[in-house]
């Protein structure tokens, strides 16, 4: 019960930024925006829908990383075969410490 409450209150925190955002940039505000000047020129019309596009993209990858952190922070457990990160990666530099290494991997006693 307490897992779905927490969920849920994080689904509606999500929701509620994209439409904060979403009406900030202007894009839910229900109304039609007038150009005060026409634009005469192709290349300046580009530049402008280029901008945009990039300002989703920042938004959408602002939204997705704060997502999966908190995701992480609630949902995915540590690591519990005792093995530490810095320990899998790295390159064992003698006989002694790949034995060692691989007896812990293995759970060898």
């Amino acid at each position: 019960m307490k897992d779905k409450l927490l969920k849920y209150s994080i689904n509606l925190s999500i929701a509620a930024l994209i439409v904060i955002v979403c009406a900030g940039a202007g894009y839910c505000a229900g109304e039609v925006a007038e150009q005060a000047v026409p634009q005469s020129s192709g290349l300046h019309s580009a530049i402008i829908k280029f901008l945009k596009a990039m300002g989703g993209v920042a938004i959408s990858s602002i939204i997705i990383y704060l997502g999966l952190t908190i995701y992480n922070k609630f949902f995915v457990h540590p690591r519990l075969d005792g093995n530490l990160e810095e320990d899998v990666l790295r390159t064992p530099r003698s006989k002694d410490e790949a034995l060692t290494f691989f007896i812990k991997k293995n759970k060898i006693k």
